[in-house]
């Protein structure tokens, strides 16, 4: 596993065991993803000089991806080489005058790994709409590595997140690899939790 696997996957058991101990702390999706920003900022959250010489660091959130077959997806929480991203006005107009990338305001053909969050409330869902919302995320990050080994030969490390407080779902019902998801139901009070 590499450091940077590493890294996320320790921010990740962060967030995990604070959601155990205080389920209410998280009330929303936006939740999630701003307490586990403010973990991983800890390890990509320092400023570093850009490909055109400005300054960015590494986390962000809510980005675009745009691919071969009109991929259009955005990844809740994605960590950029930002050694090969771009944000002042001249190189970026320069990219979209050559029509290389869509109008998004930054280039960047580096990205190092995407995260999707998924929050299910005590009122939210049943187990199997929330499966196939999991599912769904899985499956749009497994679609992103393979597009970027693919194009750029990176190895994109990709994780999803699921936070449950209405009911346990065992490890049974989604079958994926380990190190990709990130499971964990807490319930309303905090008590009988695995």
């Amino acid at each position: 596993m590499d450091e940077i696997s590493v890294k996320i996957d320790s921010a990740i058991q962060t967030l995990l065991t604070d959601f155990k101990r205080i389920p209410n702390k998280y009330l929303t999706e936006d939740d999630v993803r701003m307490h586990l920003c403010s973990i991983l900022m800890n390890d990509f959250g320092n400023e570093e000089k850009t490909k055109d010489g400005d300054l960015s660091i590494p986390l962000h959130s809510e980005i675009r991806w745009w691919g071969q077959d009109e991929l259009n997806e955005r990844t809740d929480i994605v960590i950029l080489d930002v050694t090969d991203l771009s944000v002042t006005k001249d190189v970026i107009d320069d990219l979209y005058s050559f029509g290389r990338i869509p109008r998004k305001g930054y280039a960047s053909s580096t990205p190092l790994a995407a995260i999707e969050l998924k929050f299910r409330r005590v009122d939210g869902v049943g187990n199997s709409d929330f499966i196939k919302q999991v599912e769904a995320d899985i499956n749009k990050l497994v679609g992103l590595k393979a597009m970027l080994k693919d194009d750029y030969s990176k190895d994109l490390v990709c994780r999803v997140v699921a936070l449950d407080k209405k009911e346990q779902i065992s490890e049974m019902e989604i079958q994926v690899p380990s190190e990709l998801l990130h499971y964990k139901f807490s319930n309303k009070k905090g008590q009988d939790q695995t």
